[in-house]
């Protein structure tokens, strides 16, 4: 066997082993994941970068914590009512002190109360009313009954008011309550107007002053 060609056959192993390898870098470099930057072939020769492998640390998760015992709770008083006894009630005596008078804004003097007024002094005469002078029941007789009232038989109760005047006269006279028959009620103030005579009244001066006077005449029929 000749060997003249030895040389040439180990420059195409060579070439081929070369070839080999790069098919495998790559082959793996698609297969493992790992990202690869293929530079793009210049002639016939083939140039490839690779990124490191990044090496990933996985931690381990950390053992879960245990709880710890929670202290026992503190025990609570129970809850007690307190009952307090009412006092005996006791009598108070309250007192109105009166206060001073409050003083006049801008001075320091103290204000006193008013005093009394005294009373007004009393009349030196004391008034009085009509008095009639005499008896009168003189005033009216039985003489004087109406002729016509006594033919008629007419009685009554005949009330009436005086006038008196500061001369002690009668002024006039009203009818407050009738007979029942105006002859006797008219007779009555006729025979009192013109027959009757008092002591005039007088005021708190003692002056002589009118006044008035009330009575009543009962006709009745003698038997």
């Amino acid at each position: 066997m000749s060997y003249t060609d030895t040389p040439q056959g180990q420059n195409r192993g060579a070439t081929i082993a070369t070839v080999a390898v790069i098919h495998a870098a790559l082959g793996y470099a698609l297969v493992s994941g790992f990202g690869a930057s293929v530079v793009t072939e210049v002639g016939k020769t083939i140039k490839a970068t690779f990124v490191e492998k990044v090496e990933t640390v996985k931690l381990e998760p950390l053992p879960p914590m245990e709880a710890e015992p929670s202290a026992d709770p503190l025990p609570t008083a129970p809850d007690t009512a307190i009952t307090l006894d009412r006092p005996n009630s006791i009598d108070t005596m309250v007192f109105d002190v009166p206060l001073p008078p409050s003083p006049l804004p801008g001075t320091h003097e103290i204000v006193l109360p008013p005093m009394p007024v005294p009373p007004a002094p009393l009349p030196a005469y004391e008034a009085k009313g009509a008095v009639p002078r005499g008896n009168p029941g003189t005033w009216v007789t039985p003489n004087d009954y109406p002729s016509r009232e006594l033919r008629m038989g007419n009685e009554g109760l005949t009330r009436f008011r005086l006038e008196i005047g500061a001369d002690g006269r009668v002024t006039d006279c009203t009818i407050t309550a009738s007979s029942g028959h105006p002859g006797l009620d008219e007779a009555a103030c006729k025979l009192v107007t013109r027959r009757a005579r008092f002591e005039a009244a007088t005021g708190a001066d003692g002056a002589k002053t009118a006044g008035r006077y009330e009575n009543a005449i009962r006709w009745q029929i003698p038997g």
